[in-house]
């Protein structure tokens, strides 16, 4: 559990215990609306300048609705096929995964080059990838397995042909299906193209993928599934009464 001083941080701070710091060998500082006198850590004002000092940030958020996380990537020009990381810094890694009982493969295919595969491989759909809509052949050609019909919690919109998912406000749980694929990142692409999303943070997409949390039945446990989020304007959208869209509710 986070310290006190650190469970009300409202997007970034360092660590939510100390062992992790000791663990990365690494020392600790953190960002929140105002200073902790507690906190035993350097402040930062803002997560701009915490980013300007540090190497690395971990994100602690509230659970519940979607939330933003600093990421670095490395500029297009400057990239090669593959850079193996250094061994001292592969280590100090591995040391943490070990020290947090977190599994060490994910870690170890990356370090190799090789894409290790996701702990998500599932897709909510909502919309015209259903079964019977206009796309769901999609799903059909990737061997989409269906798990069940999965609920989220969001707004649904009706935009004429097709529907549009918001995570707030929560009207009513949005109900879909929740399908398994043995090669997701390969369904991704295709649809990634179909639905508009033109990349993380591109400000032009119609659609952004994001991950839900979602759930199989009424009352069936939680799964983390892989969705599409409406990145236009919502603002006067009719909301899809019953939190179900199918075409024939069409007039």
């Amino acid at each position: 559990m986070a310290p006190d001083w650190l469970t009300d941080a409202p997007a970034v701070a360092p660590v939510t215990k100390r062992k992790l710091g000791r663990a990365f060998g690494m020392s600790i500082a953190y960002t929140s609306r105002n200073p902790r006198p507690e906190a035993p850590y350097p402040y930062f004002a803002s997560a701009a300048a915490l980013a300007a000092e540090v190497d690395f940030l971990v994100v602690i958020t509230p659970g519940g609705g979607e939330s933003e996380a600093f990421l670095y990537e490395v500029e297009p020009r400057c990239r090669e096929p593959f850079v193996p990381p250094h061994p001292d810094y592969l280590d100090a890694v591995r040391r943490g995964y070990d020290a947090h009982g977190l599994e060490v493969e994910p870690l170890d295919e990356a370090a190799a080059g090789r894409l290790a595969a996701g702990s998500i491989a599932t897709l909510f759909v909502y919309g015209t990838l259903r079964r019977g809509e206009l796309r769901h052949p999609i799903l059909e050609r990737h061997r989409g397995r269906l798990l069940g019909e999965g609920r989220i919690e969001g707004t649904l919109l009706d935009l004429g042909p097709h529907p549009a998912l918001i995570g707030l406000p929560r009207e009513r749980p949005v109900i879909g299906e929740i399908y398994a694929f043995d090669d997701l990142a390969k369904l991704l692409h295709e649809t990634d193209r179909v639905e508009g999303f033109l990349g993380f943070g591109d400000p032009s997409s119609l659609y952004r993928r994001g991950v839900v949390s979602a759930s199989l039945g009424d009352d069936g446990p939680p799964m983390m599934a892989w969705t599409y989020l409406f990145a236009g304007d919502a603002a006067g959208l009719p909301v899809v009464s019953g939190g179900v869209w199918r075409r024939e509710h069409i007039t």
